[in-house]
């Protein structure tokens, strides 16, 4: 009887007559004649005047007294557009995995004819992101299927164009465009804090790889409620676990330093400062065996007696051996020191690092070689003067390493044969960018061109170095993308003469600002894990630690 069950409006009316031809042929809708139908019987019929909603047709025929109706047929008069009521990802989500299922419900049934490739498109920074376009038989769900996956480190859209109901009507114009972002990495588990409601403010953090492969994390922190102390977890694969108790500061006592280790065997060891008013400054270390956290000698006896110490850095190796290099503050004057574990006590190695009596130390870097012997690298400054310098602890001495450069020294890392290796930023005159050399035992030697993403218009450094499983060196370089904006972090690797770009970047969360040195790392597998930490601009006395790795 008609061409459709369902219709927003006009419907096509057909009936076929057999026998002698009726004297008058009806159309009844819900028992109500709306429409005469003359030869050939064929009838466009507006169905404005009916309100939504089921309706029944039939067609009667009078021929004389007479009356016949036919078999009836159920009309659904919709006028309502369908519309979105569900979306996987949503909409401005931040964190969305290049494998996320793309999918999303509709209001009512969707026509299968109007859902193809040309009216769903899924789009990026890049164009078209080919895809499957997939319809339930009940046709309220759509999902796509990315043929690869999502790319990272941009914005994804879904289009929906010409989607309609079973009625013809078309879909209802999203509020706002469904859009999300696929960064380069993802944040692996919570982010860390004392508290997980207070406020509190994570300090100095530190991260490395444990025995499993898996990273190590280590900060100071504490709230009102939690005690103020090194807090020390592990990634177990599926969540964040603590190991041991808080090593708590010394009530009474502050500390602005901690630092963390793990030895050959995986077992961390950290180290911290604490300090007063009556006691002055000292420092204490501690290692986990296994089950418990054990101290490691007193190395708070490295400093005089009501000395403090800034500048502090705590670096051990595989092999179990630890150091301790800091600058000693002492009645007005300040001294260059360096103190290792012997694997009974601490020992300063040698005298004083300082060159210049009367000058300030202003930086200071040290890094250990497999033998536990130590190379630092600091700068002197007076009155707006700055020099340079590198020394490394020969087993008996420190001997001198001539500096590249009299500026501010950058990352340092030693690699298998123990040569230093420096970023030394290279200038063009507008901007500097990151520049590493390795020192051959002559002269320093550049490795390859300078590493810039965007060369004489935004300054880049090296913030972190470390090398993989074959010994290639893998540096992390912050530089931002226009002068005054937020610093992106990018890691490059030197492999076969040449810097080759490794994953995507890590770009500054939106509604969360990073605080203090991003750190790197490398797992079992070699896949880079970054820390930072970051504090919320809406609560921005909540300092978090977060870990990250490649959203892959």
């Amino acid at each position: 009887m008609t061409s459709q069950s369902i219709t927003n409006g006009d419907v096509q009316v057909n009936a076929e007559v057999i026998g002698p031809a009726p004297d008058e042929l009806e159309l009844l809708v819900d028992g109500v004649a709306v429409a005469t139908l003359a030869p050939p019987y064929e009838l466009r019929w507006s169905t404005q005047s009916l309100e939504e909603g089921s309706h029944v047709l039939v067609v009667r025929a009078t021929l004389g007294e007479r009356r016949f109706t036919s078999e009836s047929r159920t009309l659904e008069v919709d006028r309502t557009s369908p519309r979105l009521i569900s979306q996987t990802p949503l909409t401005g989500s931040q964190n969305v995995p290049v494998r996320q299922t793309i999918q999303a419900s509709f209001s009512e049934p969707l026509k299968p004819a109007t859902v193809s490739a040309a009216s769903v498109k899924l789009l990026s920074d890049a164009g078209v992101v080919a895809a499957d376009v997939l319809l339930t038989p009940e046709g309220t769900l759509l999902t796509l299927r990315p043929v690869s996956l999502l790319p990272a480190d941009t914005v994804v859209q879904v289009s929906l164009d010409g989607l309609a109901d079973l009625a013809g009507n078309t879909l209802q114009a999203l509020p706002q465009d469904w859009e999300w972002t696929v960064p380069g990495y993802l944040p692996l588990g919570e982010p860390l804090s004392a508290s997980s409601t207070e406020s509190s403010i994570v300090q100095t953090p530190s991260l490395r790889i444990d025995g499993a492969g898996q990273p190590v994390v280590a900060w100071s922190d504490g709230t009102n409620l939690e005690p103020f102390g090194i807090r020390v977890k592990r990634w177990n694969g599926t969540g964040w676990e603590q190991i041991g108790s808080v090593r708590e500061v010394t009530a009474g006592h502050g500390s602005l330093f901690s630092a963390l280790e793990v030895d050959g065997d995986g077992l961390p060891s950290v180290a911290w400062n604490e300090f007063s008013q009556a006691t002055g400054m000292t420092f204490r270390a501690q290692r986990w065996n296994g089950e418990a956290w054990e101290s490691l000698g007193t190395p708070g006896t490295l400093l005089r007696q009501q000395a403090s110490a800034d500048f502090i850095i705590f670096k051990g190796n595989e092999q179990g051996y630890l150091a301790l290099a800091f600058r000693e503050l002492y009645q007005g004057a300040d001294q260059l020191l360096v103190g290792r574990w012997n694997g009974s006590s601490w020992g300063l190695l040698g005298g004083t690092l300082k060159v210049n009596s009367a000058w300030s130390v202003s930086s200071l870097q040290m890094e250990m070689d497999a033998a536990g012997n130590p190379i630092v690298t600091w700068s002197e400054s007076n009155s707006g003067t700055i020099a340079a310098y590198m020394k490394r602890w020969n087993g008996g001495a420190w001997e001198a390493i001539p500096m590249p450069a009299q500026t501010y020294p950058g990352k340092l890392i030693i690699d298998d044969s123990g040569a230093p290796i420096l970023d030394v930023p290279a200038s063009n005159g507008t901007a500097n960018s990151a520049q590493l050399r390795r020192w051959n035992g002559s002269s320093w030697v550049a490795l390859g061109n300078p590493i810039s993403v965007h060369p004489g218009a935004t300054n880049s450094l090296a913030v972190a170095l470390t090398f993989d499983a074959q010994g290639r060196l893998i540096a992390l370089i912050a530089e931002p993308e226009m002068a005054g904006g937020a610093t992106v972090f990018y890691l490059r690797r030197w492999n076969a003469g040449a810097w080759e770009p490794v994953g995507s970047p890590l770009r500054k969360t939106p509604g969360s600002t990073p605080f203090g040195a991003t750190l790197l790392a490398l797992d079992a597998s070699g896949r880079p894990v970054l820390a930072r930490a970051e504090y919320s601009e809406s609560e921005p006395t909540r300092r978090r630690l977060y870990v990250y790795t490649p959203n892959d």
